[in-house]
């Protein structure tokens, strides 16, 4: 069952060469891990293949990022060996920039405090930046509080894979379009193991980052906005009830493990704060929360000079120590920044505006800010104890089954994986699948978890040409 490839030059659309893949061509697709081709055949004519030469693979874009390879055999005949990638790899090409005084996309090395739609806005940019032809997209977005991250230098792929991971989510990319959240879509669809089924082998391994079980979970926050006297003293965010939490005790016993969610080590932070939004602006320094509950005065730390930093706006990422507030009227006036050797902030050009978003810090907030914090902590706490990376299964397929059935797979979708003998039936995602391009229906193998699987290698395709 073979299906022809057509490959077609890369500035012009010309047809360059259409050829029979044999049965090493595979597709070889996964959630954070690439998409990439490998198409061998032979032939008796003799195709100059170009960096950029592209064609189309069960609805994909795929192009040559690296030379052909091919060798001259006895029979007169020569055998190729393509290695094609997809839209996945078209990040790569592209930096993370943001943008200069002059509004031009120069600068390669800054500090972004974002929420997750804005950090992926700025990858669509980069992107249709370098690609103006390609349309690329944002498509579904996690909600998460701001987060402030550091760059310096990374293409579009690995600042994408530092946003994900700082909010605890996933990337995928569907055509141009680039989703930043965890999708896991029931399908329905059940692989059963045993003849005539589904699957005739399944292999069962630990995640590549696998660093043991954990049962039981200490999670801390950061330290931010909660004094000395907070809990006894403690120095970090806690949960209100327990220093722990707990999962499967009884069937594997205690397996202790700590998590810090302080902003390092790609974590979200976590502390007590609220998001306040500037009402009105009377100069330059100062301006109006209509909408703030409670008293800064009454929640300062004796000897710590109060801070804010504006979220959104002009003044986006910068720090501001707070000169005065007065409660009655609301009103805050804030020091200039001069951490900058070129300019002082704010000024007549880059000032407070009704809208923007801003967070305090370095002050002491009031009980149920505190409170709130210690439920958001445990919801982390148990959201990442519960993603824990479990077992990788990869299984082989019967593409006679797969034909007769169609199951609609989709990456990252829910299915069940049913092995009677070995007592398994459980839910799990389809994370990565190896596909024939002779054979549609023949997947090599599929690659199922319950979180995703890293596969550096992939993710570090980068191409010098």
């Amino acid at each position: 069952m073979s299906q022809q490839i057509t490959i077609y030059r890369y500035n012009n659309n010309i047809i360059v060469a259409v050829v029979d893949p044999d049965d090493r061509s595979a597709q070889d697709i996964g959630i954070m891990r690439g998409d990439t081709v490998t198409l061998t055949f032979t032939s008796y004519e003799f195709f100059d293949f170009k960096i950029g030469d592209y064609c189309t693979i069960y609805g994909n874009k795929y192009r040559l990022n690296r030379d052909a390879v091919w060798s001259r055999n006895w029979k007169r005949s020569y055998s190729y060996t393509l290695t094609l990638e997809g839209q996945y790899f078209q990040l790569v090409r592209a930096q993370y920039l943001t943008l200069n005084a002059n509004n031009n996309f120069t600068e390669g090395k800054f500090t972004l405090r974002a929420k997750p739609a804005d950090f992926l806005d700025l990858v669509v940019r980069n992107m249709n930046r370098v690609f103006p032809s390609e349309n690329w997209q944002a498509g579904f977005v996690i909600d998460a509080d701001f987060q402030q991250l550091d760059f310096a230098g990374e293409t579009c792929l690995q600042a994408l894979t530092k946003i994900a991971e700082a909010f605890g989510t996933e990337f995928l990319i569907s055509g141009n379009k680039i989703s930043l959240i965890t999708l896991q879509p029931a399908t329905g669809v059940v692989l059963e193991y045993g003849k005539g089924k589904a699957l005739y082998n399944v292999t069962k391994n630990n995640q590549d980052n696998y660093t043991g079980i954990i049962t039981r979970l200490y999670a801390y926050g950061s330290s931010k906005n909660l004094g000395d006297n907070y809990r006894s003293g403690a120095p970090s965010l806690r949960m209100a009830d327990s220093l722990y939490i707990e999962r499967s005790i009884a069937a594997y016993g205690v397996y202790e493990g700590t998590i810090y969610f302080d902003g390092s080590n790609g974590t979200q932070e976590i502390y007590p704060h609220r998001t306040g939004v500037v009402s009105a602006v009377s100069a330059n320094d100062t301006f109006i929360d209509s909408a703030i509950d409670f008293d800064v005065n009454t929640q300062l730390i004796p000897g710590v000079t109060a801070k804010l930093t504006f979220n959104t706006g002009l003044l986006a990422g910068t720090i501001f120590e707070i000169h005065s507030f007065d409660n009655a009227t609301k009103t805050f006036v804030i020091n200039p920044n001069t951490s900058s050797q070129t300019i002082t902030l704010p000024n007549d050009d880059l000032r407070p505006a009704v809208g923007d978003t801003y967070v305090l810090t370095d002050i002491i907030m009031p009980l149920s800010y505190v409170t709130a914090a210690e439920a958001e902590l445990k919801l982390a706490a148990q959201k990442y104890l519960a993603a824990r990376p479990g077992p990788v299964f990869t299984v082989a397929c019967n593409p006679r089954y797969f034909k007769a059935n169609n199951p609609p797979l989709q990456l990252g979708g829910s299915l069940v994986l049913l092995m009677a003998d070995a007592n398994i039936n459980r839910p799990i995602r389809l994370m990565g699948y190896n596909r024939s391009l002779r054979n549609p229906y023949l997947f090599n193998s599929l690659t199922l978890a319950d979180t995703v699987v890293p596969q550096v290698p992939a993710v570090k395709l980068l191409n010098s040409i």
